[in-house]
C-alpha cells in the first residue's frame, strides 16, 4: 500500500512531469513549424495537413523530450519541497531520505516501460507516415513502387546457400531460383533448381524444377522433377530479399533484428545495425538515470539555490545524452563493440547518481 507521503510525492511529480512535458512539445513544434513554415507555404499544405504532419512527429517528440520532463518535474517536486523544508521536516521525523526515491524511481520504471513501448509500436509506424507524407503531399513526388533486385546472392540457416536471378516486389516472386545445401564439412548434399518462386506467407512455392541429390560419398546423384514444390524453411520474404532498408528509427527491435541477421548471413558487415539495435534499449533508461542524478541535485536546492541546482542539472543531462551519442558513434565505427557503445553511458550515470544520493543522505 501506498504511505501518504509515497501518494504526495507521487502527485506532485506526475503533475510537474505531465505539465513540464506538454510545455516543451508545444514549444518543440513551435519551433519545428517556424522552420518549416516556408515550405509549407510554398507547397500550399493547409492547416490540416500540417496538422497531420505535426501529429506523425508527436511519439517521436515525446520520446526525445521525455527525460527532459523527468528532469524539470524532479526539481518541480523535490525542489519545491527543499524549499519549503518539507525534507528537513521528513529528517526530523525519522525518515530516511532515501524513502523519498521509492516512489519516483518506481514512475521511473513504469516511464521506462511504457517509452519502451511507444519506440517499438506507434513511432516507427508514425515516422514512416511521416517521411510518406514528406515525399507524396509535401515533396509531390509519386510513391515508392515495390523494388526489383537482380542477381541475390544469401547464405542461409543450416548450411543452406541461395542464388536468385530476379527478385519481383510488386508481386512477391521471384526467377530463377537454386538452393544449395551443404553438410557441416561443407560436402554439397542437395541442390533445388525452380523456374520461379511465390511467397505467400510464411510459405515459398517454387515452379517447375528439379531437386538434386546426393550420397555421402557425393558420387551418385538422384535427380526428382517436380511441378510445384512448398517449403516452409525459407523463412526470408520477398521484402528481406530485396534487402529494403528503412531507417533505424522506422523499425522496431525484431524487424532491425530479423534484417540485421539476414545481412549476418550474407556476409555484411552489421556494426552499425547493431549498435542501432542496443540504443533502442539502452536509450530508454535515459527516463530512470535522470531520476537518480535529478533528485539529489533537486534535493540540495534549499542550500545552492534553484537556478543554479536546476543549472547543474540541465548541464550534466546534456553532458549524459552527449555521452550516449558519442557512445553510439564509436560503436558505429567499431572503435568500441556496439554493446559497450551502447550501455557504457547508462552505467557510468547510474554510478554518479547513485554516490550523489549517498552523499545526499550524509548530509
Amino acid at each position: 500500500m501506498m504511505s501518504i507521503l509515497d501518494r504526495y510525492i507521487s502527485k506532485e511529480f506526475i503533475k510537474g512531469f505531465i505539465i513540464c512535458l506538454a510545455s516543451l512539445i508545444f514549444v518543440y513544434i513551435i519551433i519545428e513549424l517556424f522552420e518549416n513554415i516556408s515550405k509549407f507555404v510554398d507547397k500550399d499544405i493547409g492547416i490540416f495537413g500540417i496538422l497531420k504532419y505535426y501529429t506523425y512527429e508527436l511519439p517521436n517528440a515525446i520520446n526525445i523530450l521525455c527525460p527532459i520532463a523527468i528532469l524539470v518535474a524532479c526539481f518541480i517536486s523535490i525542489g519545491n519541497m527543499s524549499r519549503h523544508f518539507e525534507l528537513v521536516a521528513i529528517r526530523g521525523a525519522g525518515i530516511n531520505p532515501l524513502r523519498i526515491m521509492i516512489p519516483l524511481i518506481a514512475i521511473g520504471c513504469i516511464v521506462v516501460i511504457l517509452m519502451f513501448i511507444l519506440s517499438q509500436t506507434l513511432m516507427p509506424k508514425s515516422l514512416e507516415a511521416k517521411e510518406r507524407f514528406k515525399r507524396e503531399v509535401i515533396n509531390k513526388l509519386p510513391p515508392k513502387r515495390a523494388a526489383i533486385a537482380r542477381d541475390v546472392y544469401f547464405v542461409g540457416e543450416e548450411n543452406r546457400f541461395y542464388k536468385i536471378d530476379f527478385v519481383d516486389g510488386s508481386n512477391n516472386t521471384v526467377k530463377g531460383i537454386t538452393i544449395y545445401s551443404f553438410s557441416s564439412d561443407m560436402r554439397l548434399l542437395k541442390r533445388i533448381d525452380a523456374e520461379s518462386g511465390l511467397y505467400e506467407k510464411p510459405v515459398w512455392t517454387f515452379f517447375k524444377g528439379v531437386i538434386r541429390s546426393w550420397d555421402e560419398s557425393s558420387a551418385i546423384e538422384v535427380a526428382q522433377e517436380f511441378d510445384t514444390l512448398e517449403v516452409d524453411w525459407l523463412r526470408e520474404g520477398v521484402k528481406m530479399l530485396l534487402q529494403e532498408r528503412k531507417k533505424p528509427v522506422t523499425m522496431n527491435y525484431l524487424e532491425l533484428k530479423r534484417y540485421i541477421d539476414f545481412r549476418k548471413r550474407g556476409g555484411y558487415d552489421v556494426t552499425g545495425e547493431l549498435s542501432d539495435l542496443y540504443y533502442m534499449i539502452s536509450y530508454q533508461f535515459i527516463n530512470l538515470i535522470i531520476i537518480l542524478i535529478g533528485v539529489p541535485l533537486a534535493g540540495r536546492v534549499r542550500t545552492s539555490g534553484f537556478i543554479l541546482g536546476f543549472a547543474i542539472a540541465m548541464f550534466s543531462s546534456f553532458l549524459y545524452w552527449g555521452f550516449t551519442q558519442l557512445g553510439r558513434a564509436f560503436g558505429r565505427a567499431s572503435i568500441i563493440s556496439p554493446t559497450l557503445g551502447s550501455w557504457f553511458p547508462n552505467i557510468i550515470f547510474a554510478i554518479a547518481g547513485a554516490v550523489l544520493i549517498i552523499d545526499n543522505m550524509r548530509r
